[in-house]
């Protein structure tokens, strides 16, 4: 079964480039382009796996959509990209940074997945 992941950004073309890659990985994708759409998603979607935030949305933006789906699912993970993740790690509390290059960016959501996954069921 794919993971479902609500993908959030504000950059159609970068979306449109990331969400193909991620269906490519066989991963199921849902795109928000808005903080409201984020959060419309959150409540409608069942079975989302986990949030990718694109670094295209503001901070502030990002606070609100972590704060949300925390409300929603305290263990829900949510995944900020980032373009030199592993030289600045997340600035949000609850949120794994994620590389923006292709290849450690999957690398990096399956590690994460498979983290959030093992906590979960222990």
């Amino acid at each position: 079964m794919a993971n479902m992941i609500l993908s959030v950004g504000f950059d159609r073309q970068l979306m449109t480039v990331r969400t193909m890659v991620l269906r490519h990985e066989e991963f199921d994708v849902k795109e928000a382009y808005t903080v409201n759409e984020a959060i419309e998603c959150l409540h409608q979607i069942k079975g989302v796996d986990f949030i990718l935030l694109c670094h295209s949305i503001p901070g502030h933006e990002q606070k609100q959509i972590i704060a949300a789906s925390h409300d929603w699912n305290p263990l829900l993970p949510v995944l900020c990209v980032e373009p030199d993740a592993y030289a600045y790690p997340s600035m949000h509390e609850g949120c794994y940074s994620v590389e923006n290059v292709a290849p450690m960016f999957l690398r990096d959501i399956r590690k994460i997945l498979q983290k959030t996954r093992s906590r979960r069921s222990a």
